[in-house]
């Protein structure tokens, strides 16, 4: 994590944001996913809640079976119930 984001992570903190998301666009091969990051606040921190991965078709070809299988798609924010994330519309423009 930069220590720019660090610097963001802390400012929202500061005004009690419940969760922080961050878009993680840089792709070279499957293991380098774009992705998305979640943190949810617990205590006075924010603990990594999970990370959601968007793969290409020509990255999940290269894949095992059992990894493409598990593979998430959409996600709903556990604040957000009416909310759902496709990640294939978050990153289609982006390279």
């Amino acid at each position: 994590m930069s220590e720019y984001s660090l610097k963001d992570e802390r400012d929202y903190e500061m005004i009690n944001g419940k969760i922080y998301m961050m878009s993680r666009p840089n792709m070279n091969h499957y293991n380098e996913s774009k992705r998305i990051i979640v943190y949810f606040l617990s205590g006075n921190s924010f603990k990594l809640s999970n990370v959601y991965s968007y793969y290409t078709e020509k990255q999940m070809e290269e894949m095992p079976d059992d990894e493409r299988k598990a593979i998430i798609s959409r996600f709903r924010p556990g604040l957000f119930n009416d909310l759902e994330i496709d990640l294939s519309e978050v990153f289609e423009d982006v390279e």
